[in-house]
């Protein structure tokens, strides 16, 4: 881990350690590592004391698994045939490892021949590499210092001096190191066949003991339990695991003990449970990797909580620690496991080491596939999660790591963030505990659940893994590893030929080269690690990537591994590289074969003996010097050359005369980073008798680089000099000294810079002039104006800036054409610490300067304007990112910023949309994107012939990008914005035109010339998010800063031709035209500016990905079909050229539209930026709530439904988008990734849902409010182990869902039988699905039966309408999907028996019909069975309300004309082939069918309702229904003895009902009901004694109503029936309600006058109901 520096220095025993930490630690921190031989040798000098320090802080701890994965049957058939064991090879020793031939289930650690055959012991020598002139290099520490020496040979080393401040470090030899590197390999050849051909290990111990650990173990599972395909006995569970440690070796230590017995007992218990269980052969792949975690989790439970119990009741404190130990410590844990039967490779990861997989590409090359993801506090996922567990701790993650301390988001052990503050303190008090961190609030912060990735293996490809602690991947990328594995693999495959034991590489290997044999993710490599951390070789010390410094030495491919992370065939890079860190005065050395080596003693030193005082040596002397080291023993000063000196290192301040000090003498010119330092005293010392003249003279032409003399044409460093040739001419011929001032500084000046040369141009001398001139400035400011030498850097340090002003504004000044632009422009690209840079101290002079000098002005704001315009013509795939630096540092400075927003550049008048991000200043920063022209194809190249890991990673590294360039531009945003008021206010003008003048990118058809480009417009939109991010805490004690009057206080987002929530356009004009008093508050301004922004970036870019998609399917259709012509062109050359370039420019908009789609996924499946976006959506839903409510006091107090019937004139006038956006956004995360919304998001989403379904008065547009269902819909969707998906538990548990939910699904379900649009009827099914399925998943909670039961009985009305529209639906589905099935019964018979004999048209016509009929069957099906389902529950439950007299004779109709259909004479032509295609599955029907019958069994309505369906009803049904549930095993006795009872009932009301009609006789016309036009879905029935046909009821009435327009007398439960689906009178389409109609009383009378006469009381005195026997 990084923190085996600190650790070294925590363990160090001697004091000059302790006091270098609290000095200065950052030349040697972790991340500067390199060998260091453990070594001592006697010196020659006895007044001298050398040690070598032996601190882990430069051993980086590398734990390496590489483990190749393949099966070769020739390995198999040869270690099967000749050895039938497993070999072990550790250092270059085999033997036979144990587990090799397992007989039963058990656990074998291979990784247990290391303990039992030890390596060898060897002595470690100390051995130097041969150096020019005999020299060993070394690292010298003395006192408190460090640098670089070299020593003779005769010099040796001593171990221990603890007299001595001196010690010294020496660099290991290239044999050494080999020895080093392989003392822990082990490689081990798997004998048993079944897919694992050989792994190997290494570890690179950085401490001891060593922190981090591995475990292996072989289980050989019986066929009973995992069941192989091949049929094998046995299958075998392969374990690989490695554990980073950090803290300490006792976690992991731990974890090689007990973790994979842990995992092994749950998924053990896991097999067993699937075993008992009959409808399952294996555990669900789900089940499985539950299991995984729960191991993870379970162990570190005991670890971290129970052994503090132990420890807490245990009186012993030394077992107390012992059980402490691992819970103090910590560890990362990399699990993988694999299963020989399935093939599937499962990788379970806690932390941030990382497994690999390798796999041969079609090109012949390696692809590397990532099987985990680093899991730290920089990996935005998991910094989301943890802001959203932790939501009122802003620091909960800090620095990229954890509370800024631990790193790992996820490990073992580290009790400090899991335990409580008050155990902490107790374990404090106790043993021998830290303090509590002082950022602790809510533990835990940590966990040990790993994410579980599933792999399937595919030996053919000769796959294997790399699984490696985090120190690996430091180093190396995923590409460079699988490529170096890729490329070891080729070296064996030379050995292969007789040598048996490298047989198996033959298969794996390809053709040698020099390149690594990897895809390489993009140009140049992947930088990201795939979706990773960039390598620190990069980050840090800029290691080139480049194939030819890689070389294969070893055996062991893990040792071959961490010999290229370290340097690979340059052995002494990475060395060298951190010395450089340390001194910045190693330049590099190329050997005779031009490679760069780090031998230190001939790098910068010389070596004199003889010399005891360091002197400068002309330069013409000093080129020709051998390199030299003087020591001395001056026991006060350090030498001025020492390179610690320059850093601000202190010296030893031992008086002792015989402690050595070494001066280094550059062996040749070399331009020191720090120079001209002062001395000890902080001022420039003059030389012994200067004169300030003299003085004056020589640090003027030190700092300008002047010189009066023509021969001198160096400084003592190299540098070239400038002959003053005209001023010397001067000062000859006035008779004056050759020597220079201040007065004649002005004239030198404009000499050299007019005469710079062609290699220079006057600005970069003058710049490199400036930064020398500050640093004497700043050496000499302390002492004022009474110095005069002060006085004199000062005027020359005036006159610089001057002439650099001079050089940007008046080039000509100095005969100097600059190229077109600012000739500041480049020089603001290039770093502030370059020579011609521009630094700090530069900027702030000019900028004092503004108020006398407009020029100055000017031109710094004309370079920033050059910026933006340079900038505008580049893209993503560019050098972008030095423009990004030099706007962050120019924003730093207020008047910079005042200046910039004064540019007419910054926001010009009337400028369009297409040309916003080119023509205003920061349009070309925004700009800059993934999104951007060639940048798309250059993440996804070929993207039709990319498998899914590559577009995967690619995404990844995409994101990692962007995630970047978002930081810089919230960073100058945030600068700009907080400079002022002028500056804040046109900033948020800015953002305000993005938005306005964008509003066509929401058109059906948007000219993407028109508008703004999505990547602009998503960077927009996150940096608006990310100003929001303040203001947006848990608990909104802000949200009532967001004045709801903005829009009436002349907004800056312009909403007047937006649709509104629920008022028309003149309402709203109405509204709007009263101006608000009051002004707008900065978080008002940006609240509505995030909104429109998401309107018209990141929901229009979702809009364009969903058409896009859609049109690149309808484009490959389209060529699908044109490729079907290509016959006509064979024979015309010339016909068929043009062709083929029509189909390649077809083939190439095709793969450029599936480019620019991948990119777009990758851009908006970002979990940080949705994260955030779903933070500020959660504050919209918030706020609109709180709108509504009475007192507009939510979230304070409860929000009651339903909402008051008078809408709030301010919500009714918002724009539509307020609410669409979050509907969108939260419909985008539902279906995409749901896993990042937390559960208080969830609250208020479910909330919001639930309240504008039930009072949806409120929104006009039912598409909208279908939305919502949409959201709860995906939100019930099972995924990531939920069976109830993310919001499924919350709907059975929310209060405020129990008590509302239900009522809002059913009347939303009523509404949408009418949506105004031409697509309704098809709209509400699907629409109608969705309730289905959110009302089956909280059926199973029964407070929402009995809220339902309790609300039919008080609102009949509201749920007759939906039992109607209920039965309306089944009616009709069931009617589409059984005719469907009848058409293909019929059609595919006729194919079967007659097609061969009909004519062709007629064939083809009849296949038409029948893939018509197929395709309808398949449409509707599935609405059936939801349908039915639906029926079944509610009539469960609303019993009462399926039986009214409206209701239940045509559900009696529907259900008797369907059960003739599924068991009747006409059954047979439902039977269709494969009828699960369409999801038809009869039984099922039937039983549901039956069920419905069984639920409304006991109500005498519903039996004679049954029995009077003289179309359907036939006792035969119900018998034939019977034998087929009997047979089919589909119902139990008890409801099959109920089944044929109430059969029964349908018999005796059937004759009771036939003799009561015949009772009556002929009934008059005037006592029966009208016939009226058909309603919706009704059957044509024959009904009555006359065998009329009418479709409502021609019977006689019982409760005869008038209707008030058409005056016609009809039943009271006719009219209403016919109301509930048509709400205009049947006769003349006049409106009609229910409470319209009159009583016709007179008619009512006559009617029982004659029921009374004909038939008695026959009927009602039958009693048909009574079962009684007799």
């Amino acid at each position: 881990m990084r923190r085996a520096a600190v650790q070294a220095f925590r363990t160090a025993r001697r004091t000059y350690f302790r006091g270098l930490l609290t000095t200065r630690v950052s030349p040697f921190s972790p991340t500067n590592r390199f060998f260091i031989a453990k070594s001592s040798s006697a010196t020659a000098r006895k007044d001298v004391s050398i040690q070598v320090v032996q601190s882990s802080m430069f051993f980086r701890n590398f734990s390496v698994a590489a483990l190749v994965s393949v099966v070769a049957s020739g390995v198999w058939y040869y270690e099967r045939d000749h050895s039938q064991e497993s070999r072990a090879v550790v250092n270059g020793t085999s033997f036979k490892a144990p587990g090799s031939n397992l007989s039963a289930p058990r656990y074998s650690t291979l990784a247990s021949a290391s303990a039992s055959i030890p390596p060898p012991a060897q002595e470690v020598t100390a051995l130097v590499e041969p150096a020019a002139e005999n020299t060993k290099s070394q690292v010298a520490i003395e006192g408190e210092g460090f640098y670089l020496a070299a020593l003779a040979e005769e010099v040796t080393l001593t171990k221990q001096g603890e007299d001595d401040g001196l010690s010294r470090m020496e660099k290991l030899t290239p044999d050494q190191a080999t020895q080093k590197l392989r003392r822990m390999e082990q490689s081990y050849s798997i004998g048993r066949g079944r897919g694992v051909v050989r792994y190997d290990l290494v570890q690179i111990p950085s401490n001891n003991p060593i922190e981090d650990d591995h475990a292996e173990r072989i289980v050989e599972i019986p066929q009973a339990v995992t069941k192989p395909k091949d049929g094998s006995p046995s299958s075998d569970w392969m374990f690989w695991g490695i554990f980073d440690g950090h803290s300490g070796w006792t976690t992991s230590a731990k974890l090689r003990q007990v973790l994979i017995p842990y995992v092994a007992r749950e998924l053990n218990t896991t097999y067993k449970t699937a075993l008992a269980d009959p409808s399952l052969t294996l555990p669900t792949p789900q089940s499985i990797d539950a299991a995984i975690k729960r191991g993870f989790v379970t162990l570190d439970h005991d670890i971290v909580h129970a052994s503090v119990q132990k420890a807490m009741s245990d009186k012993t404190k030394l077992a107390s620690t012992e059980l402490l130990a691992p819970a103090l410590s910590g560890s990362c844990a990399l699990l993988s496991f694999y299963d020989s039967s399935s093939k599937l490779f499962r990788v379970a990861c806690t932390g941030d080491s990382r497994a690999v997989l390798g796999r041969k590409a079609p090109t012949g090359k390696w692809t590397a596939i990532p099987l985990s993801e680093d899991q730290t506090g920089g990996t935005p996922s998991e910094v989301a999660r943890l802001r959203a567990e932790h939501p009122n701790e802003p620091d909960v993650v800090l620095h990229g790591r954890i509370m800024g301390g631990l790193e790992p988001s996820r490990a073992f052990g580290d009790a400090t963030y899991k335990w409580a503050r008050e155990l902490q303190e107790q374990v404090r008090d106790r043993f021998f505990g830290r303090s509590p961190p002082a950022r602790l609030k809510s533990p835990p912060y940590v966990t040990a659940e790993p994410i579980v990735t599933t792999t399937k293996v595919e030996p053919e490809k000769g796959d294997f893994v790399v699984l490696a602690t985090d120190g690996l991947w430091e180093m190396l990328t995923n590409e460079e590893v699988v490529g170096l594995v890729g490329q070891w693999i080729e070296k064996q495959q030379s050995k292969s030929t007789g040598n048996s034991r490298w047989a198996w590489a033959k298969s794996l290997a390809g053709n040698a080269d020099k390149r690594l044999p990897v895809e390489r993710l993009s140009p140049g490599g992947s930088k990201d690690g795939g979706g990773q951390r960039a390598p620190l070789r990069q980050q840090q010390w800029s290691v080139k990537e480049s194939d030819e410094r890689f070389v294969v030495e070893d055996k062991n491919v893990a040792t071959h591994l961490v010999r290229n992370a370290l340097g690979g065939r340059n052995r002494d890079l990475i060395r060298n590289k951190r010395l450089a860190k340390l001194g910045n005065q190693v330049p590099a050395q190329s050997n005779a074969s031009g490679e760069h080596t780090g031998t230190l003693a001939t790098a910068s030193q010389a070596v004199d003996s003889n010399n005891q005082n360091a002197t400068s040596s002309p330069p013409s002397e000093q080129s020709k010097q051998t390199p030299k080291i003087n020591i001395s023993s001056s026991p006060t000063s350090s030498s001025p050359q020492n390179p610690f000196s320059q850093l601000g290192m202190k010296q030893a301040n031992g008086d002792t005369p015989t402690t050595p000090r070494i001066n280094i003498t550059p062996q040749r010119p070399v331009t020191p980073q720090k120079r001209d330092r002062p001395s000890s005293s902080g001022r420039p010392s003059s030389r012994a008798g200067e004169t300030l003249e003299e003085w004056e003279d020589r640090t003027l032409c030190n700092v300008f680089k002047f010189t009066l003399g023509p021969g001198n044409k160096q400084d003592s460093h190299g540098h070239p000099l400038h002959y003053l040739e005209g001023t010397r001419a001067e000062l000859e011929e006035s008779g004056q000294e050759l020597r220079l001032n201040t007065s004649l500084l002005d004239q030198a000046l404009l000499e050299v810079a007019t005469n710079a040369g062609k290699h220079t141009t006057p600005l970069q001398y003058l710049l490199a002039c400036w930064k020398r001139v500050t640093r004497q400035f700043k050496a000499l400011k302390k002492y004022g104006d009474e110095d005069p030498k002060y006085l004199i850097v000062k005027e020359a340090r005036r006159l610089c800036m001057s002439y650099c002003i001079f050089a940007i504004t008046m080039p000509d000044m100095f005969n100097w054409e600059p190229p077109a632009g600012n000739p500041l422009t480049p020089h603001l690209l290039v770093g502030p610490e370059e020579d011609n840079g521009v630094d700090h101290e530069f900027l702030m002079e000019a900028i004092s300067r503004f108020s006398e000098d407009d020029t100055v002005q000017s031109a710094l704001v004309g370079a920033v304007e050059d910026l933006s315009r340079k900038l505008a013509n580049l893209s993503m795939n560019d050098n972008y990112k030095p423009y990004i630096s030099a706007l962050q540092n120019l924003v730093q400075y207020p008047p910079m910023v005042n200046a910039i927003v004064a540019s007419p550049l910054f926001l010009p008048p009337s400028i369009p949309a297409g040309t916003l991000e080119a023509a205003t200043l920061l349009g070309p920063f925004f700009a800059i994107s993934p999104l951007q022209g060639d940048v798309t194809s250059n993440y996804f190249s070929a993207p039709s012939t990319r498998d899914k890991g590559y577009i995967l990673n690619s995404q990844r590294a995409l994101r990692m990008t962007l995630q970047t360039h978002h930081i810089d531009l919230l960073d100058i945003t945030n600068k700009i914005i907080k400079t002022g008021r002028e500056p804040r206010e046109k900033t948020l003008d800015w953002f305000a035109r993005c938005c306005n003048v964008n509003h066509k990118r929401r058109a059906l058809q948007v000219d993407k010339k028109l508008v703004s480009s999505d990547g602009f417009m998503i960077n927009v939109t996150v940096c608006l998010d990310q100003l929001c991010e303040p203001f947006m805490d848990a608990s909104f004690s802000k949200i009532d800063r967001i004045d709801v009057d903005y829009l009436r206080r002349k907004p800056r987002v312009d909403i007047k031709e937006e649709t509104k929530l629920n008022a028309d356009q003149t309402a709203s004009d109405i509204f709007y035209s009263k101006p608000a008093a009051g002004t707008n508050n900065f978080i008002s301004e940006v609240f509505f500016l995030t909104l429109a922004a998401h309107h018209y970036g990141t929901e229009a870019a979702n809009s364009t990905m969903s058409q896009l998609d859609k049109d690149l399917k309808r484009m490959k259709k389209h060529l699908e079909e044109v490729e079907l012509d290509r016959h006509k062109f064979v024979n015309d050359p010339t016909q068929l050229q043009l062709f083929e370039r029509a189909i390649k420019k077809w083939k190439d908009q095709i793969e450029k539209g599936t480019s620019y789609k991948y990119a777009v996924e990758g851009v908006l499946l970002d979990d940080l930026n949705q994260a955030r976006s779903m933070q500020f959506m959660r504050y919209v839903i918030v706020w609109l709530l709180r709108l509504v409510s009475p007192q507009h006091d939510f979230p304070n107090k409860p929000l009651k439904l339903p909402l008051p019937e008078e809408q709030p004139e301010v919500f009714k006038c918002l724009p539509e988008y307020f609410l669409e956006d979050v509907v969108s956004n939260f419909k985008f995360i539902m279906r995409n990734m749901p896993q990042i919304i937390t559960s208080t998001q969830s609250d208020e989403l479910v909330m919001l849902c639930i309240t504008f379904l039930r009072s949806s008065e409120y929104i006009k547009n039912p598409y909208l409010k279908s939305g919502l269902v949409t959201i709860m819909f995906h939100g019930i969707w099972p995924t990531y182990n939920r069976t109830k998906g993310i919001l499924g538990d919350l709907l059975n548990t929310l209060p405020f869902a129990n008590e509302h939910l239900l009522h809002s699904l059913i009347k939303f379900y009523i509404e949408v039988e009418n949506t105004g649009a031409h697509t309704q009827f098809y709209d509400k099914f699907n629409i109608r699905y969705e309730i289905f399925q959110i009302i089956k998943c909280i059926w199973s909670n029964p407070i929402y039966r009995e809220h339902l039961s309790e609300e039919a009985a008080k609102n009949v009305e509201f749920f007759v309408r939906f039992v109607n529209l209920l039965l309306n639906d089944v009616t009709f589905v069931l009617d589409e999907s059984l005719t469907a099935f009848v058409q293909i019964h019929k059609l595919a018979q006729e194919l079967r028996t007659s097609g061969p004999t009909m004519e062709q048209n007629v064939r083809t016509e009849k296949e038409e019909a029948l893939s018509a009929a197929q395709g309808k069957a398949k449409s509707y099906m599935q609405l059936t069975n939801e349908t039915v389902a639906m029926l079944k529950l509610f009539t469960e439950a609303l019993a009462s309300s399926f039986t009214m007299p409206e209701i239940v004779q045509r559900l009696a109709d529907m259900l008797d004309y369907n059960l003739d259909a599924m068991v009747g004479p006409k059954s047979r032509d439902l039977i269709v082939e494969n009828p699960q295609e369409y999801g038809f599955q009869p039984k099922v029907l039937l039983s549901e069918l039956v069920d419905v019958y069984l639920n409304l069994k006991d109500n005498e309505k519903f039996v004679f309702a049954v029995a009077r369906d003289g179309r359907s009803y036939k006792p035969s049904n119900f018998e034939q229904a019977t034998r087929v549930l009997r047979n089919r095993n589909l119902k139990s006795a008890q409801e099959l003895a109920a089944w044929t009872s109430l059969g029964e009932k349908f018999r005796k009301a059937k004759e009771v009902d036939d003799q009561a009609e015949e009772d009556l006789g002929e009934i008059p016309d005037e006592f029966l009901g009208e016939t009226t036009p058909p309603t919706p879905f009704s059957f044509q029935k024959m009904v009555g004694t006359n065998g009329r046909t009418d479709p409502l009821m021609y019977t006689l009435m019982t409760d005869p109503v008038i209707l008030p327009t058409s005056k016609t007398s009809i039943d009271r439960s006719t009219i209403r029936s016919h109301l509930l689906s048509d709400p205009n009178d049947p006769f003349n389409r006049a409106p009609l309600k229910i409470e319209e109609v009159m009583p016709d009383t007179d008619l009512l009378a006559k009617i029982n006058a004659f029921k009374e006469e004909k038939k008695g009381r026959k009927i009602k005195d039958s009693n048909v109901m009574d079962e009684t026997p007799g």
